[in-house]
């Protein structure tokens, strides 16, 4: 009789783990699961991402990407850099931190270093700067290096009510400073910084994030036969 008792209890020890067993199998992963952000609806390259562009979904902790973005504090407000679709979990590289990157009714624009009158040449990538109009044919009976040679603002001091225009731009972001071979121009040549005091490259160009209208001046500025006054912001 005993045996026989003990042969039950063994069998229901035994499917009772068998069965704790395949329930953990089968419902295991939904145990161990985060809330993660994605995309309720497709959100537009250089579109502000707001509240209602994102849904929190709970997904179990395997399913979710290493680097995907689980608060939505760290989203809303930013500036998505390419089109997200919906559904789609958002990673930081899809997302500007800091606003210096066109947003919807503002487009990049290249200037070139001949439409450059003066800049400092430590100007580099998020900085933001005034912008002033200068005529160079003017400009060098008293100051002598050419366009060509743009003064550095670093080593010059030019009052900006010296321009040749009164309209002044301020708060203008600096997307990118490249160098005359196309490559960012950084402070050192490991690309960290050292306070800005030297330059690794010769300013070639300077990528400008500015509205629309803000475009349409600067180039009308520029066909007047005006060059820019780039300096940065204090």
């Amino acid at each position: 009789m005993r045996n026989h008792i003990r042969t039950i209890l063994s069998l229901l020890v035994f499917f009772l783990g068998a069965s704790g067993l395949v329930l953990l199998y089968i419902y295991g992963p939904q145990l161990d699961t985060k809330d993660v952000i994605v995309a309720a609806t497709t959100i537009e390259e250089h579109q502000t991402i707001e509240a209602h562009h994102l849904k929190i979904e709970r997904k179990p902790s395997s399913a979710i990407p290493k680097h995907a973005i689980l608060n939505p504090e760290e989203v809303i407000g930013k500036v998505a850099t390419g089109v997200l679709p919906e559904g789609a979990y958002i990673y930081p590289e899809w997302i500007d931190e800091n606003g210096f990157y066109p947003k919807k009714g503002e487009i990049l624009l290249p200037i070139n270093s001949s439409s450059i009158f003066a800049v400092n040449l430590s100007l580099r990538a998020r900085d933001s700067v005034y912008i002033a109009f200068f005529r160079p044919e003017q400009q060098q009976v008293t100051v002598q290096p050419p366009v060509a040679n743009m003064i550095d603002l670093d080593q010059t001091d030019i009052p900006i009510e010296a321009a040749d225009d009164p309209t002044v731009m301020r708060d203008v972001r600096v997307a990118a400073v490249r160098s005359t071979a196309g490559n960012m121009v950084v402070d050192t040549d490991t690309g960290k910084s050292n306070g800005r005091l030297t330059a690794t490259e010769t300013i070639g160009s300077i990528e400008l994030i500015v509205s629309e209208q803000d475009a349409h001046l600067l180039k009308k500025k520029l066909e007047e036969g005006f060059t820019l006054w780039i300096s940065r912001m204090k």
